[in-house]
């Protein structure tokens, strides 16, 4: 997500125990392979559980010792440490600077909608338009549950 957009994580809710290694190499942009974190961890690991998923493999072969996993566990949460999720701007991001909302007139709307949630006390609202969410955070602070 960090390194293609933030609304991946959507795919949560139909993968719950995590994204599958396929489409998340398939998703990734390519530079994402020379970095050695996610070109060992999520690109090669892709291609060797598509390489052998039908094959037989004697696990015996390849057990792990201690000192190793506890290595390769390590690196990962190195990598997964790394990542820095940076905002990146949509429509909404300067909406209020871009406006022409006074800063007197802008104070007056958050009034009139806060007197008129409190004057109906709903219980629940929608957010059609929510630009940046500030009249959104308004109505849920004064929605009943």
């Amino acid at each position: 997500m960090s390194y293609k957009d933030i609304r991946l994580n959507q795919l949560l809710r139909v993968y719950i125990d995590g994204i599958p290694l396929d489409l998340a190499s398939s998703l990734l942009p390519f530079r994402t392979r020379f970095l050695f974190p996610l070109l060992f961890h999520l690109h090669l690991h892709a291609r060797s559980q598509k390489r052998y998923a039908d094959k037989t493999v004697n696990i015996e072969c390849y057990r792990l010792r201690r000192l190793s996993f506890l290595g390769l566990v390590d690196n990962l949460e190195s990598a997964i440490r790394r990542l820095k999720w940076q905002l990146k701007g949509t429509e909404w991001v300067d909406y209020y600077r871009d406006t022409n909302y006074s800063e007197e007139a802008f104070q007056h709307k958050k009034q009139i909608v806060t007197e008129f949630l409190n004057k109906l006390n709903p219980r629940n609202g929608w957010d059609l338009g929510g630009n940046v969410g500030i009249f959104n955070r308004i109505a849920s602070d004064r929605t009943r549950a």
